[in-house]
């Protein structure tokens, strides 16, 4: 799956001019983790810079090798032009997973269940 379905989109934004306090505010409201900063002024002393992105064509399984392998918990998502699409977390990635897992379960039980007895 692309990333762009699983990832929050619009994504939590927050301009450069908030406080911390403010930033913290709105990811708290959005039960997230972080938040795209759209400019680059007070924030920027504590956000994350020279980050990795992904596009939005990227598939998940992809995203998520990165996310361990460099050891981040949020990904902006861009699209073709360079533009912010989204910003995929790795609860998002947690959660897909989960639904993904939980899907071939039910086909299996579903399949055996039909069977009946005897099989």
């Amino acid at each position: 799956m692309k990333v762009l379905k699983i990832a929050d989109v619009p994504p939590p934004t927050i301009p450069a001019e908030a406080s911390v306090a403010e930033a913290l505010q709105v990811m708290e409201k959005e039960e997230r983790g972080a938040c795209a900063v759209l400019d680059n002024i007070c924030v920027r002393d504590v956000m994350s810079q020279n980050l990795y992105t992904v596009n939005s064509k990227t598939e998940s399984a992809d995203a998520l090798s990165l996310m361990m392998a460099q050891n981040i918990r949020h990904l902006p998502v861009v699209d073709d032009e360079g533009n912010l699409a989204g910003l995929l977390s790795m609860r998002n990635l947690v959660r897909h997973q989960i639904e993904e897992l939980t899907d071939e379960l039910n086909s299996i039980v579903a399949y055996f269940s039909a069977d009946g007895s005897g099989g």
